[in-house]
């Protein structure tokens, strides 16, 4: 704790209120640019699956590989808060 309040909120421990902590570790669920780059690049592999027989099934899969990708990336959060950046895809 020492280290994060140095390096990255640039106080002293004492000096930092519950306020602060909080919103320190709530912007880790805010994804950066970066992150839809990489999310960009990862969707690019998906396909749908033309073996399946109905188009229902194939929706499903391709929806449940594009969410094995966002949870791997751990970007839920920017799904939900940002969805008009995800319709691309």
């Amino acid at each position: 704790m020492v280290r994060v309040c140095g390096f990255e909120l640039f106080k002293d421990e004492r000096d930092i209120t519950e306020t602060e902590w909080k919103n320190y570790f709530l912007s880790a669920h805010i994804p950066d640019h970066t992150a839809y780059k990489t999310l960009e690049r990862e969707v690019k592999s998906l396909c749908m699956n033309i073996e399946l027989q109905d188009a229902e099934s194939r929706l499903s899969r391709l929806m449940a590989d594009f969410y094995t990708i966002v949870d791997r990336l751990t970007m839920e959060d920017g799904i939900q808060t940002e969805p008009k950046k995800v319709v691309g895809y």
